[in-house]
């Protein structure tokens, strides 16, 4: 029960916390507004109220802003002539990877890749779901097996088939040379579990093999490394519980999930 509680902490805390990190505009008579910036041009800023992030969009021009505060803590200065030296850091964020954000879509293959049953492999979609890339579904299919279950009599490695469809959130959005990511995945097993008797002198006195069936949550933190606008590589771990650990007919009840693995692949 404390792993649960504590798993819910952890969460809460981040999901307040990525709230209200937004960007601020200092402006020159002193107000500030707290906002979630859309564009800079070469004489405005546009923007968003950050409770209002759907509603309409607001100019103001460059000679009202001091300063512009982002989100990840840069900042971009405006002097009182408005006489940038070069783009903005948010100019150049988006300029450097334009070809990048048209391309929301990313297939990726694990080769190694592992979860509390064991090791195995793994392949993964993932699809912005705005714009910008802060947000993202995200499906990953993973086979997993139990190589260190060498029961004495043959060899059983125990297989389990993964699916975890959830959903990440990029701060700085997903379109960035390396790019972190955190989010919740439902996941949904099935496979085999083995299990084996001795006696007294180590020898084998049964040894059954039970359906084996799990269903949970696990938090994902991912770190997304674009090397090319189409060439992908990625990290993942993530932890979480089950609700459901089921082996033939008895439900074991909640235990620890674990999930992580090294990505590389293609956007389109």
């Amino acid at each position: 029960m404390n792993f649960k509680k504590l798993f819910i902490l952890v969460f809460a805390v981040f999901f307040i916390g990525t709230i209200y990190a937004q960007d601020k505009i200092f402006k020159t008579n002193g107000d500030v507004l707290d906002v979630k910036v859309k564009t800079i041009n070469t004489t405005s800023v546009v923007y968003v109220f950050r409770d209002n992030v759907t509603g309409p969009e607001y100019t103001i021009l460059k000679t009202e802003v001091e300063k512009i505060r982002y989100k990840n803590g840069t900042e971009d200065v405006f002097n009182d002539n408005n006489n940038q030296q070069g783009k903005s850091n948010f100019e150049k964020s988006r300029a450097n990877y334009s070809e990048t954000s048209s391309k929301p879509h990313i297939f990726a293959f694990s080769p190694f890749q592992f979860t509390e049953n064991g090791v195995g492999i793994a392949v993964n979609f993932e699809k912005a779901l705005d714009k910008e890339g802060l947000f993202a579904f995200y499906f990953p299919i993973i086979t997993t097996f139990n190589l260190s279950n060498n029961q004495n009599v043959g060899s059983n490695t125990d297989p389990m088939f993964y699916i975890m469809p959830g959903i990440k959130y990029y701060p700085y959005g997903s379109f960035g040379k390396s790019q972190y990511a955190i989010g919740p995945s439902l996941v949904l097993a099935g496979g085999q579990k083995t299990t084996t008797i001795y006696d007294g002198y180590n020898s084998v006195l049964s040894r059954n093999v039970y359906t084996h069936t799990i269903f949970g949550i696990i938090l994902n933190n991912s770190l997304n490394m674009n090397a090319t606008d189409k060439i992908y590589v990625g990290l993942d771990f993530g932890f979480g519980f089950c609700y459901i650990n089921s082996i033939g007919s008895d439900n074991k009840g909640m235990s620890g999930l674990v999930q992580g693995g090294f990505k590389m692949g293609f956007r389109y």
